[in-house]
């Protein structure tokens, strides 16, 4: 099972060599990567037996974006993911689906993307169709080779760092929705991930889902304790 955690704007360089110093100790057969902010990735891969992966990508290699990082510099930078489409990039940064489709268009040729999708309170009575815009948009004119490094995040948007949750049996249905159009559009098996106010606490029923490939994890990722025992949980 896949285990992300996304660290959001948070710690210093020497929180991170903390954390690590910990949780390197940590012996386990799922897969682990850790999304940090740009200051923070040098000294994440450094210090990290486990993947690191960049928070956001600009859509051009190089250029006039003062402040941004590209794609090529993650690489560089020994960065194996990189999160696209984050809910936070969207409703504070502004990013449309279409600015989406141009960073993964740009990325999933060279190394996974992590795409994330999820419907606002607002959006409730309407989830479907959003998620089908919000997916085939950010994939359209991607190649079925490039596909296979896309993972979908589905990141209900009023979970998130909120502590509500769905129900279990609504994450299946939307996970299920998700992997069915898809599979009807492109013939790839995606796996899907949920994000959204996980913790060591409800993961444990959310493992039980039987679609579940894993999860994106924020707050309770930012402790090397927490983030053991919500993977072993």
């Amino acid at each position: 099972m896949i285990f992300y955690g996304n660290w959001k704007l948070n710690k210093t360089t020497k929180e991170v060599m903390e954390f690590f110093d910990s949780f390197n100790n940590f012996v386990t057969a799922e897969k682990i990567c850790f999304f940090v902010s740009p200051a923070l990735i040098q000294t994440a891969v450094e210090k990290s037996k486990f993947p690191i992966g960049a928070q956001n990508i600009c859509y051009a290699d190089f250029g006039a974006y003062t402040g941004e990082t590209s794609i090529v510099q993650a690489l560089d930078l020994k960065c194996q993911s990189v999160l696209i489409g984050h809910s936070e990039r969207r409703s504070k940064f502004f990013e449309t689906d279409e600015v989406v489709n141009k960073k993964v268009v740009l990325c999933a040729p060279h190394t996974e993307c992590v795409l994330c999708v999820g419907e606002t309170k607002e959006q409730l009575n309407e989830k479907y169709q959003v998620l089908e815009k919000q997916l085939f948009t950010a994939l359209l004119g991607i190649e079925k080779q490039s596909l296979q490094n896309v993972i979908i995040a589905y990141e209900p948007v009023w979970a998130i760092g909120t502590g509500l949750t769905p129900h279990v049996d609504e994450i299946r249905d939307t996970i299920d929705f998700i992997k069915a159009i898809l599979k009807s559009k492109y013939d790839v098996k995606f796996k899907v991930l949920y994000g959204g106010s996980v913790n060591s606490k409800n993961v444990a029923e959310f493992k039980k889902i039987d679609n579940i490939d894993g999860f994106l994890v924020g707050g309770a990722s930012l402790d090397a304790q927490s983030f053991e025992d919500l993977i072993k949980a």
